[in-house]
């Protein structure tokens, strides 16, 4: 055998043994009652079984449908747009589609799940919504004006830790009525 073939080799076989290795400690630390308890616990399984896959069978045909029709439509006006002999139809067209085809998945889904909403200054229903509460037991949703105090207060509390340097800085120029950027975080 050649060196190079024989230390191809010699390293596999240590990379099998340190995985092997890993795999012996990992199973030796494992606390498998409490990894069936949270994982695989059939109780839990049967008692939600009919419902989680007629459930998930439905949401999964309404994302669906509605992505297909959305994509659908988005492509052919794009594509419409691509054909156009007005200039600036293509040069819009061309822009999306290459910062999308360029862009992975998931940073699309959170741009268009949570940074849309923010810059529409939309509200969506959900989990993320103040007033909503995941849980069947709470008191009910908060009031507005308590939510908007809150949030406003962990705003501001948020913005004193992670910039100091924003109440302490000038105007932008001698005599300028306009304030301070970030003026409304450094009020007390």
């Amino acid at each position: 055998m050649r060196p190079n073939r024989q230390r191809a080799r010699l390293v596999r076989l240590g990379i099998y043994t340190a995985t092997l290795a890993a795999l012996g400690w990992l199973a030796i630390v494992t606390d498998w009652a409490q990894l069936q308890a949270n994982f695989f616990d059939p109780g839990i399984f049967w008692d939600l079984f009919p419902e989680i896959l007629t459930r998930a069978a439905r949401n999964t045909l309404i994302f669906t449908a509605f992505g297909f029709s959305g994509g659908l439509a988005i492509g052919l006006v794009l594509a419409l747009m691509r054909l156009s002999t007005v200039t600036p139809y293509r040069w819009a067209a061309a822009v999306y589609i290459e910062v999308f085809r360029g862009l992975p998945a998931l940073i699309t889904i959170v741009l268009i799940g949570f940074v849309l909403p923010i810059a529409l200054q939309v509200r969506v229903p959900g989990p993320m919504d103040p007033g909503a509460s995941p849980w069947p037991s709470s008191p009910g949703p908060i009031s507005p004006r308590r939510s908007a105090r809150a949030s406003r207060r962990s705003q501001r509390d948020r913005w004193r830790r992670r910039a100091p340097w924003a109440c302490a800085m000038p105007r932008p120029w001698p005599g300028s009525s306009s304030p301070r950027p970030f003026a409304s975080f450094c009020l007390r």
